[in-house]
């Protein structure tokens, strides 16, 4: 995940304001466990698995522990959790 964003475009008020308004969210979930629910659109179409990924790991960076998952949609899931060499866990739940 190394591609970079070009940010030259974005004025330099949202630049400061996005952080600004995050940062209560960031304060209050720090070090905190979220469950994020991985499924329809974001797992079919390529844009939304980056979009998706790249979320993800920004809460890790600032300290959100972030859970997925998923509601057994495509498994294309597994199969990237086998190339990243991550843990995979599937449960069997009644709804």
């Amino acid at each position: 995940m190394s591609d970079t964003k070009d940010l030259s475009a974005i004025s330099s008020v949202l630049k400061t304001k996005i952080p600004a308004e995050a940062l209560p969210y960031i304060s209050q979930y720090h070090s905190k466990t979220v469950v994020i629910k991985y499924s329809g659109h974001a797992m079919i179409e390529d844009h939304l698995q980056q979009s998706f990924a790249h979320d993800a790991v920004l809460l890790k960076r600032v300290g959100i522990n972030p859970v997925i998952i998923h509601s057994g949609g495509p498994l294309r899931l597994t199969k990237g959790s086998r190339k990243l060499k991550s843990r995979t866990y599937l449960y069997k739940a009644c709804v």
